[in-house]
């Protein structure tokens, strides 16, 4: 008993000793010394031959190391007697890790490992040894790249670290953060962003790269130009009876004989010119305007979809450039009409399916792609079909790039969510025509770091941005990052809560509080407090926008308090180059800054009696050449003059406030309107309605020219129920009668 006893301790004793030992000398061989006192201890190794990548890598490493340490790091082709850091396929790599020498990791993944002292960065053949450097300078040794403009890099002339041995390759092939921010050559690299929107230069090993931008999306009219109209009238769509140009509106009639060969001989004489294209984009135009010929409607009748006939079309042409240009990857649009799986036709397993998500995020941008059922079924049926699936996501509201968007969160899920259905490319379209939009810098950031790995955990990322980037200042936007989320985790469990988050103003109360401080702290650091001021774009935007359609009248009070703001939204957008804030709509800076000043500062009109929300002629999308201009006569000094020869939608109300109204009651819809008639004229004088994108148009009202009556008067046009995506829309009739035509306001009112 005793034995046993003894001989239990002496192994525990034994063995515990080992372990303790052990961990001492992995320890001490694992902590890597860089540098001492300011001085190197360790060579930067590249091989006797390197690659274009592998310069790069090993300057890369020799300029952030230098800038740590204050040292000078040499960059040598055979090793001396210094330990060193070895870039690439050396002869040293070969030799002394042979199984890390033979590990696939395909174009973009890297690896870093630790051997005898010495430390080895390698990876895949686009970029993997950048792409090991990056990894070491970020994770190991704590340097940010934020934006162009915010590099944060540690001052350590004392420099060792613990070695972490790894291996790791990216969850998307294609990793583009669409912002106008994130586009720039040297923040992608050091973020291993793998764009195609711009490009990564050749020598870095290149990007995913159409002959041109123009080549990436909608290009039928582009590869099928209005010119050859007289040439091959079959090619073009018919509508109303007659070929028609295009326009970039229309799609060609895609049962014409030789519209295939056509597309073929074009797509190959692009590609021609640009022999480092490795991806083209045979996709429909950006519209639903399809062909009405006979053969066309014949297909339709036969159960055949316009998906079908799309892909018939597309398979056709993508085997004729693989002819000529077999390793080029040829692009379909799954989007509109499209949007789901043709029915017929199996699409080739070689084609790559760029899927778009804005049946979901147009209309639900703060709910995850799972959560409603627009998108999701696509998805997974795109996924069934077994074909390379691209994602376009949709993450800004892009009628409106300033309005706060708490869609952080929802991102990062959404990317989870495309990697189980195998998803191979994501962008994530921003802000991307110009310089601004909500959050732009630290989206950019964020949601490039989760598409290398969507297992990261994104609070912790954004609360790293925000203390690299606001410094001082971080304190105050963090919380005013929380709210955004805590508004839309209240959001979510509101019953009948709508289809999209409101901020109201308890919301916008307390990010001023924020700010405030965030400003204060700031105040000493003009570049830092730019920084503040830029974030805090959003919130002043909407408390303008709040208060230019809430059907409260400024007072003396309230329109100091709006020139203030005013001044000071202009001066912040203005500092920082942002001239436009919207894609759609009316998206220039200047005309915002007048709509509010109408709206805030100027004529307000008297707001009708049972009236629960408005939309001023400036509140409204304009089309077909109508225009804002100076009128007296109006409720505001200002109406829309539209354009009376056709028929267009011309003046829409594409945002209704659908917090102002109680969930399943009617409404009612009025216009003020005035007309120029000739006398003797009959017909009608203008539409206006109610549209649905999903259901269609639920009220419609034609207005006789016999019941237009002198001057500005209201126009009662009916009743809806109020659901999300409804627009209120007002239209000439193209009678030759009607000389002119404004339009001065619509009102929703109770019944």
């Amino acid at each position: 008993m005793l034995t046993n006893i003894f001989t239990k301790q002496m192994k525990f004793i034994f063995f515990t000793t080992i372990i303790i030992l052990s961990n001492v000398l992995i320890a001490d061989d694992a902590i890597m010394p860089l540098a001492k006192d300011g001085k190197a201890v360790v060579e930067i190794l590249q091989p006797e031959a390197p690659t274009s990548q592998e310069k790069k890598s090993a300057l890369e490493l020799q300029k952030w190391l230098s800038q740590i340490t204050g040292s000078e790091f040499r960059i040598i082709s055979k090793p001396g007697n210094e330990p060193y850091i070895s870039i690439g396929r050396t002869a040293e790599f070969e030799q002394q890790c042979q199984e890390e020498a033979k590990r696939n990791l395909g174009k973009e993944g890297y690896g870093i490992y630790f051997h005898n002292g010495n430390l080895f960065l390698y990876g895949g053949t686009q970029r993997g040894p950048l792409y090991a450097v990056m990894a070491l300078l970020e994770e190991d040794l704590g340097c940010r790249w934020y934006t162009p403009d915010c590099t944060v890099i540690p001052h350590r002339p004392n420099l060792s670290f613990t070695p972490n041995s790894r291996h790791e390759q990216p969850q998307f092939g294609n990793r583009e953060a669409f912002f106008k921010i994130a586009m720039n050559q040297e923040w992608a690299l050091h973020n291993r962003s793998n764009p195609r929107w711009f490009k990564l230069p050749k020598e870095w090993g290149g990007s995913i790269m159409a002959p041109n931008t123009y080549y990436n999306v909608h290009t039928l009219f582009r590869l099928l130009p209005d010119s050859e109209l007289s040439k091959h009238p079959e090619f073009f769509p018919m509508r109303y009876g007659k070929r028609v140009p295009l326009k970039y509106v229309s799609q060609p009639c895609l049962t014409a004989p030789g519209l295939g060969d056509y597309l073929i001989k074009k797509a190959n004489a692009v590609l021609d010119r640009y022999p480092d294209a490795n991806m083209i984009s045979i996709s429909q135009n950006d519209s639903n305007n399809w062909c009405q010929c006979p053969a066309c409607k014949a297909e339709l009748k036969r159960e055949y979809t316009r998906s079908d006939q799309m892909m018939r079309l597309v398979n056709y042409v993508a085997a004729g450039i693989w002819e000529k240009h077999p390793d080029v990857m040829v692009e379909a649009l799954a989007y509109q009409k499209t949007f789901m799986p043709p029915k017929n036709v199996k699409p080739d397993p070689r084609l790559c399916i760029q899927l778009c998500t804005g049946t979901h995020t147009n209309r639900w941008p703060h709910l995850k792609v799972n959560q409603t059922p627009n998108f999701f079924p696509a998805l997974k049926a795109w996924h069934k079909v077994g074909n390379p699936i691209d994602i376009w996501d949709y993450t800004v509201d892009f009628w409106d790039y300033m309005r706060p968007f708490a869609n952080m969160g929802v991102v990062a899920d959404n990317l989870k969510i495309y990697r189980k259905y195998g998803v191979k490319n994501v962008m994530l379209q921003g802000s991307f025509s110009w310089v601004g939009g909500a959050d732009a810098p630290i989206k950019s950031w964020v949601w490039t770091k989760l598409m290398w790995n969507p297992d990261l955990d994104w609070k912790k990322l954004q609360r790293d941005f925000v203390r690299g980037y606001f410094q001082v200042a971080a304190k105050p936007l963090q919380d005013y990052y929380d709210l955004l989320e805590e508004t839309r985790q209240s959001w979510l469990k509101k019953p009948n809560r709508g289809d999209d988050l409101i901020f109201d103003h308890k919301f916008i109360s307390q990010a001023e509080q924020y700010f405030t401080e965030a400003e204060k702290l700031a105040a000493s650091n003009p570049k830092l407090l730019n920084r503040v001021l830029v974030a805090e774009l959003p919130v002043i935007h909407l408390r303008l926008k709040n208060a230019a359609e809430s059907l409260k009248i400024p007072n003396s009070a309230d329109k100091e308090q709006y020139k203030k703001l005013l001044v000071k939204y202009e001066k912040i957008a203005r500092q920082n180059h942002i001239i436009k804030i919207a894609e759609l709509g009316r998206p220039k800076l200047e005309t915002d800054l007048r709509d509010l000043r109408v709206m805030l500062l100027g004529k307000r009109a008297i707001v009708s009696p049972g009236t629960i929300a408005f939309c001023e002629e400036v509140l409204t999308t304009l089309w077909s050449k109508a225009e804002i201009v100076s009128d007296p006569l109006a409720g505001n000094g200002y109406a829309v003059k539209v354009p009376t020869n056709n028929k267009a939608w011309s003046v829409q109300w594409k945002h209704l406030p659908l917090n102002k109204f109680r969930f399943g009651r009617k409404y009612a819809v009025w216009v003020r309107m005035r007309f120029s008639i000739k006398p003797g004229s009959k017909g009608n004088a203008f539409a206006c309605g109610v549209y649905n994108q999903d259901a269609g148009s639920h009220l419609k009202t034609f207005f006789p020219v016999q019941d237009i009556k002198p001057g500005y008067n209201w126009y009662r046009v009916g009743d809806f129920v109020p659901v999300s995506d409804d627009m209120v829309y007002v239209a000439p009739c193209n009678n030759p009668g009607v000389k002119e035509m404004y339009c001065d306001r619509i009102e929703i009112r109770k019944n």
